[in-house]
């Protein structure tokens, strides 16, 4: 039906109610798509879609029409019909019927702020004989009435509740899988898969990324045999001598679909703007209209003046709100594939994005936006991810912001996201972390939403301030490049907080495992296998003159023209228990054991005999420290020794090797740590400039009165051991000194109790887990039981907290 916006309604709901995601201006541009004067179907009675007496007009919603849902009416959608519906807006109640097969066709479905869609609940999901589908029409975009080219697919303000019949996400493969083969064997529990379901058999070619295979099940059998309905045309092995590492195969299959009428004409996309969406067992097919492949400015608009903009994926959780404050919006064993732009959108928000299967979309897999999103990954599966043809670049991916085009797994501005038990294949990069710069759009952030906040005396941080936490159990199987990191923003601000990249696996890649560019550093990468492809490849670990901190424990490197590759010094860098095999050169770091300023950097290979594998983390404050925060005095710096299993070394320690007119020579900053940061720390932080005040620094970590009366600031730091890739809080007592206790009052606070277990949220069952498995914590009584994923073998990390107070 043709509409003309004289003007935006605002009703009665909307005026005073703050907007939960977005901007009020976003939601305004939302709801104008149909306002309720330009409905044609208004539901007045809560029953069924298909019940004529539902309905103002006493007739069913047809082909054209424009369909409301006030607030208080609850309508079930029972339908099964081709009809093609213009836009369909909920502000109360739809519920789609468990018990029949369900379509709806449409142009657009948008949701108001206290709207309810359900299609599935988590305790009644739709079940396994029943099958919903939602179908975008191809239909010509009206930008008179949709300047911001909103519509034309889901965009939900309110709560959402989309739940399939569960689907085991992926099985592994119980023996390799040849050219040929009608019938493959897998492990696992198949009892969720059925006979017409299509399955993906994850290529290991890291020449071609082109060997993923699409089959249809035609009969299960007891045992685990599989039969296809077409033979495979490739075969899937893994490396030669490692016939234990596991070869993956997904279930594509759902029985909720989200799709485009037409892949080749005007695509629909899914966005979530709403803490409360929960997003299960469904598939997204063939949707997004944002094309990677188009350049973007740094304002989102297209180079080359085309109606592709920023913000239209498959699905898209946008600015939902970010940290612990906000539930988790989840994404769990959903399918996500076939489409131009991103798969999986986490932008400004807090996420679980679990057990998803995504497979065959240009520029990147699963993304995070802006380099604020907190929450986790874990557990999905990610392959077939395409580039656009052009390289990543500092000027189009960190200067304007558009990222992720290159052929991504896994692409992300947010380095303090959990990421655990994924897996990339078959793309450019498994993982490739970006950083944004000043005239690229990004978001700032309270640092103090960092659980592990390398910089605690300044106030703000952005996405590439933070560290990969609890990077573990994650693997890389045919791409270029396993992880690649990129210019880290704040890079010279101290911190002694380490990446602990654990039990990563990388095989068949045909470059590099690791890439750490310049202004990237401290990384523990622990209990992790690198194999090259069997054609060759580069590096096993490259670090850039400007890259530090890097220690490698207990890593194996096969068939690398280069294992370990560094131009710079890798200052306070390790390598305990490192093991080689048919690489062209096992190490090439020119400058180890070169005189540089009076200073000699080596670091030869050692093994556990030189390890006190009993220290635990030790910090000693020196004189140099400024403790003391009062009115007139905002300065605080703090300077001292660590010790870890490894040795001993200054805090806060920045050193790497520069070049000017041809001469080596060694930039070191300051040791320590302080709240100013426009010094010699630092000059590049984003949104600091100069000392962070005492109220600021107040309002960060609050005030706590000592027993005798005394009050102290106390700071948490964090250290990673550089040999178990364990982190330590360190809380540190500032005194406040001038200040009256009415003042103090204000900000008081509990003694700080920080704890360094790595945890994660098991989105099944509510419970939060330790990485051992172990229950830790409970958030709710959780779904009835749902397929296990594979199980994790991590360990459980739990360390003490040191407290340095001041005397009583």
């Amino acid at each position: 039906m043709a509409r003309l916006i004289i003007g935006i309604v605002v009703t009665s709901l909307y005026s005073a109610v703050l907007m939960a995601g977005g901007t009020h201006a976003e939601h305004m541009a939302v709801l104008s798509l149909l306002t309720p004067d330009q409905a044609s179907h208004i539901a007045v009675n809560s029953q069924d879609w298909s019940n004529p007496s539902t309905w103002s007009s006493g007739s069913v919603p047809g082909t054209g029409a424009d369909v409301y849902i006030p607030e208080d009416i609850s309508v079930s959608y029972d339908a099964n019909s081709n009809s093609k519906l213009d836009v369909v807006r909920i502000d109360g109640t739809l519920s789609f019927d468990r018990s029949v097969n369900t379509k709806i066709v449409l142009q657009t479905m948008i949701t108001g702020m206290k709207s309810s869609l359900k299609i599935g609940t988590v305790n009644q999901p739709i079940g396994g004989n029943v099958k919903s589908e939602i179908i975008f029409i191809d239909d010509a975009i009206d930008k008179n009435i949709d300047p911001s080219q909103m519509g034309h697919g889901l965009v939900a303000i309110g709560q959402v509740d989309i739940h399939g019949a569960a689907k085991l996400p992926y099985s592994t493969l119980g023996a390799p899988a040849l050219r040929g083969m009608s019938s493959i064997r897998l492990n696992g529990d198949l009892s969720t898969w059925r006979v017409g379901d299509d399955i993906l058999i994850v290529g290991t070619n890291g020449d071609t990324k082109a060997e993923d295979e699409i089959r249809r099940i035609v009969q299960i059998s007891d045992n685990g045999t599989v039969s296809l309905d077409s033979p495979l045309d490739y075969d899937h092995r893994p490396p030669q001598g490692y016939d234990d590492l596991p070869l993956y195969v997904a279930n594509t299959s759902r029985n909720i679909e989200f799709r485009s009428e037409n892949v080749n004409g005007i695509r629909g996309h899914t966005m979530f703007m709403n803490e409360s969406t929960d997003i299960r067992f469904a598939e997204f097919l063939g949707l997004g209209r944002t094309d990677k492949g188009i350049p973007l400015d740094a304002d989102g608009n297209a180079l080359d003046g085309s109606d592709n903009i920023t913000g239209r994926y498959s699905i898209h959780f946008h600015e939902i709100g970010v940290g612990d404050d906000y539930p988790l919006a989840i994404a769990y064993g959903n399918s996500v594939h076939d489409n131009p732009g991103w798969g999986i959108t986490h932008h400004s928000s807090n996420a679980a994005i679990d057990f998803n299967v995504v497979f065959n979309v240009k520029g990147a897999g699963i993304v995070a936006e802006d380099g604020n999103e907190t929450g986790q990954w874990v557990g999905n599966l990610v392959t077939g991810i395409y580039g656009d043809g052009d390289d990543a670049s500092i000027n189009r991916d960190e200067k304007l912001g558009d990222f992720g085009h290159s052929g991504e797994a896994y692409s992300s501005t947010a380095r303090s996201l959990l990421q655990k038990d994924n897996i990339a294949a078959n793309s450019t990069y498994g993982w490739k972390f970006t950083a944004l710069q000043s005239d690229a759009s990004y978001d700032s952030y309270a640092s103090i939403l960092d659980k592990f906040n390398p910089t605690p005396l300044l106030k703000t941080s952005v996405g590439t301030t933070g560290n990969f936490i609890g990077f573990h159990g994650n693997t890389a199987i045919g791409v270029s490049i396993a992880l690649d990191s990129g210019h880290r923003r704040g890079f010279s601000l101290t911190s002694d907080v380490r990446s602990d990249i654990v039990d990563f696996t990388a095989w068949e890649v045909t470059d590099k495992a690791f890439d750490f560019f310049s202004y990237t550093a401290d990384y523990v990468i622990k209990d992790s296998l690198l194999i090259g492809a069997d054609s060759g490849a580069g590096s096993g670990v490259k670090l850039d003159k400007k890259s530090e901190g890097t220690s490698l424990i207990d890593v194996h490197f096969e068939n690398f023209n280069v294992a370990i590759k560094d131009s710079g010094l890798n200052n306070l860098g390790e390598y305990v228990n490192v093991s080689f095999k048919d690489n062209n050169t096992n190490l090439r770091a020119e400058n180890y054991g070169e005189n540089i300023e009076g200073r000699v950097f080596n670091h030869p290979f050692r093994n556990t005999s030189g390890v006190n594998l009993n220290q635990a983390i030790a910090v000693v404050l020196d004189a140099e420290s400024d403790l003391t925060l009062s009115p007139n005095d905002n300065k605080i710096f703090i300077s001292g020794t660590i010790t870890d299993s490894l040795g001993s070394y200054p805090l806060g320690e920045n050193v790497w090797l520069s070049q000017r007119n041809g001469v080596y020579f060694i930039e070191s900053y300051k040791l320590g740590y302080t709240n100013n940061s426009d010094k010699t720390i630092s000059t590049n932080i984003v949104g600091n400039s100069g000392y962070t005040t005492a109220e600021e620094l107040l309002e960060m970590h609050g005030a706590f009165q000592k027993p005798n009366g005394s009050w102290v600031m106390q700071v948490v730091f964090w250290v990673t051991d550089r040999f178990t890739a364990t982190h330590t809080p360190i809380v540190i007592e500032v005194q406040l000194s001038g200040f009256t206790n009415s003042y103090l009052s204000q900000y008081k606070t509990t003694a700080k109790t920080p704890d360094g277990t790595l945890t994660y949220r098991d989105v099944l069952t509510g419970n939060v887990l330790d990485y051992a498995g172990n229950v830790v914590g409970n958030n709710g009584d959780g779904p009835p039981s749902y397929p296990t994923p594979p199980a994790d073998s991590q360990g459980s990390f739990v360390v003490p907290t040191i407290m340095l107070l001041l005397d009583d």
